[in-house]
């Protein structure tokens, strides 16, 4: 059973890396401003963050970031997978790891590069996993400022 969980796990992973290259490769998406969807405070140093169309529409860009922490709020209210996105230097304060992850990352500098196992999220138990994602070219147009090399995670 447990097994059966991981691979459920790895394929929302995979999922999840899929689109966010998608995103990532275009350089983020636009989409209107709206209650659901705010400009992001945390991308308010890039240029065209926003945009006003000749109708007058306001349009914010989405980053793979942004876009992901969205469908995993989505995806919380429906169901109970959990997704989130951490690092040991996040942009964002809402994506400071909690210990299970702290702990992943940190093992992923050792060379590991895959991390699963149950544990308690909000006092439920979940099966977990992460694996690195490494920064990529198009990954530093949002996250150069933070001091991150090509190549690592």
């Amino acid at each position: 059973m447990l097994e059966q969980s991981r691979i459920e796990v790895r394929a929302h992973f995979n999922r999840d890396v899929i689109y966010r290259q998608w995103t990532s490769e275009q350089g983020g998406v636009y989409v209107p401003v709206s209650k659901q969807v705010p400009p992001n405070p945390y991308l308010s140093f890039l240029p065209e963050h926003d945009v006003i169309t000749p109708s007058g529409k306001i349009l914010t860009l989405v980053n793979p970031a942004y876009m992901t922490r969205q469908v995993h709020e989505y995806m919380a209210r429906g169901t109970n997978v959990r997704g989130h996105l951490t690092s040991l230097k996040p942009l964002q304060p809402g994506n400071t790891a909690d210990a299970w992850e702290k702990e992943a990352l940190l093992r992923f500098k050792k060379g590991e590069t895959e991390v699963s196992g149950v544990s308690e999220i909000d006092g439920v138990p979940y099966m977990r996993l992460m694996r690195p994602l490494e920064v990529e070219e198009a990954c530093m147009q949002c996250h150069a400022q933070q001091g991150y090399i090509i190549g690592e995670f």
